[in-house]
C-alpha cells in the first residue's frame, strides 16, 4: 500500500514490522535479509538518521538471536556512534543492549 502511495518511510517501517513477525516465527535469515536489504537502504536514501539508528539496533538484535554476535556488535557499534553524534536518546538503550550481550 505504502509503495503504491509513494510513502517510502512508511513502507520501510512496514518492512521492519514484517521482519519482526518473521523473527517471531523463527525465520531469522529472512528477517535479517529484509531489514538489511530492504528496510535500512530506504532510511539511508531518505537521510532518516534516527530511523537508521533504530533499524541497525534491531538488525543487531536479529543477528544476536541468530548467534551471529560479531555482526550484532558491529551493527550496535555503528548505531551507538551515530546516536551519540546526533544526540539521540537511544545511546543509553544501545549501550545497555551491548553490555547485556557482552555478559552472555
Amino acid at each position: 500500500i505504502y509503495r503504491r502511495l509513494g510513502d517510502r518511510r512508511s513502507e520501510a517501517v512496514a518492512l521492519g514490522q514484517v521482519a519482526g513477525l518473521l523473527a517471531r516465527q523463527g525465520r531469522l535469515a529472512e528477517a535479517i535479509a529484509l531489514r538489511k536489504d530492504q528496510e535500512l537502504p530506504v532510511y539511508r536514501e531518505l537521510g532518516l538518521a534516527r530511523d537508521l539508528v533504530i533499524g541497525r539496533t534491531n538488525l543487531g538484535l536479529l543477528y544476536a538471536q541468530a548467534g551471529r554476535l560479531a555482526e550484532a556488535e558491529g551493527e550496535w557499534e555503528v548505531a551507538e556512534a551515530e546516536a551519540r553524534r546526533h544526540g539521540y536518546g537511544e545511546v543509553a538503550q544501545i549501550a545497555t543492549i551491548r553490555a547485556r550481550f557482552r555478559r552472555s
